[in-house]
């Protein structure tokens, strides 16, 4: 009996085990140049993976007009071409998104968000880190570093901390043998794992124990050689995979 009980609580372990699973797809940058028809259809695909939500690492729009009318019309566009997406998309800004004030605004008026901001979803925590208009970890505002500080500080509990920021910064940085100040804070407080996009094609690189993952384009220009792709990442226990699809591909 003693032996059955053992049974029944492990198989009671397994199942929560299995419940505090998920998964979510990231999508990357469509801004700049965007070839028609193929955010659309990398949106298409990832629907098949039956993520738990999305989330974006910027560049959603092709920005850099002074027409607010045409900013608004371009966010239009971007949330109709979201529309089939079953479950919660959360944007990263890149500097195609923010890139003045008009367009902050335009960004908190479509996306009811603020450029920084955290979510928490089955005990991980999630960073969206505003890097939109600013190209070194050095120009970065004093606020920024003073709102990830006290977020990260209220949320050293998680069982995974993940941070989604547009421009990978630490490559003015730690891939030049200097110290950046932002990957100080992520080990300060145990970040385990940074996700950007911005530079079009899929980088993966680790520093003190951190990989940190560049996502290739969704949509927007491509170079010779590279592919269209989102990611899917898979949350399991106190650790996760990270998913490279390219666009109409069964590999991974």
């Amino acid at each position: 009996m003693r032996k059955v009980w053992f049974l029944l609580a492990v198989l009671v372990i397994a199942a929560s085990a299995r419940e505090d699973d998920f998964s979510f797809v990231i999508l990357s940058d469509r801004g700049s140049n965007p070839r028609e028809g193929v955010y659309e259809a990398v949106v298409a695909q990832s629907l098949s993976e039956g993520a738990d939500f999305y989330i974006s690492v910027g560049d959603q729009i092709g920005g850099y007009t002074l027409d607010v009318d045409e900013i608004d019309a371009q966010w239009a566009e971007y949330f109709k071409i979201i529309e089939p997406v079953p479950v919660d998309v959360h944007l990263t800004p890149g500097n195609h998104d923010i890139w003045d004030d008009a367009s902050l605004g335009r960004w908190r008026e479509w996306t009811d968000r603020k450029p920084n901001y955290s979510f928490d979803y089955s005990g991980v925590h999630f960073v969206v880190l505003d890097t939109s208009r600013w190209y070194f970890t050095v120009n970065l505002p004093e606020t920024t570093f003073a709102w990830l500080e006290d977020d990260l500080s209220s949320h050293d509990d998680a069982r995974l901390t993940l941070v989604f920021t547009h421009k990978p910064l630490i490559y003015s940085t730690l891939a030049e043998n200097e110290g950046d100040r932002l990957h100080k804070i992520f080990l300060e407080h145990g970040v385990d794992g940074v996700f950007t996009g911005h530079l079009h094609t899929y980088v993966f690189t680790e520093y003190d124990g951190i990989p940190y993952t560049t996502i290739g384009t969704s949509g927007g220009h491509i170079e010779e050689g590279d592919f269209f792709q989102y990611a899917v990442v898979k949350v399991s226990g106190d650790s996760y995979t990270v998913e490279i699809v390219p666009l109409d591909s069964e590999g991974r």
